[in-house]
């Protein structure tokens, strides 16, 4: 993968996380602050459930190893004259 890949790859990741995290927050509220039945709180619950497993899914398209590579070359160009 080159590196403007990995950076296209990386702005997808940020903005599908932040995406998911906002339902997630969202779904929070409705659990902590609405009245629900226990079906409603259920029904929650999962979606709550789902959100997460798409957050690890989404975290897990970029590794450890993708973010050294990006520091790697934008450290490079910074030592370039």
């Amino acid at each position: 993968m080159n590196l403007d890949t990995k950076r296209q790859t990386l702005s997808q990741m940020v903005d599908e996380v932040y995406d998911i995290t906002e339902k997630m927050g969202w779904l929070k509220s409705e659990l902590i602050y609405d009245e629900l039945s226990p079906a409603q709180e259920l029904d929650v619950l999962y979606r709550l459930k789902d959100e997460y497993i798409k957050l690890v899914t989404e975290l897990n398209k970029f590794t450890e190893s993708d973010f050294n590579f990006l520091i790697e070359a934008a450290t490079a160009e910074m030592k370039r004259p």
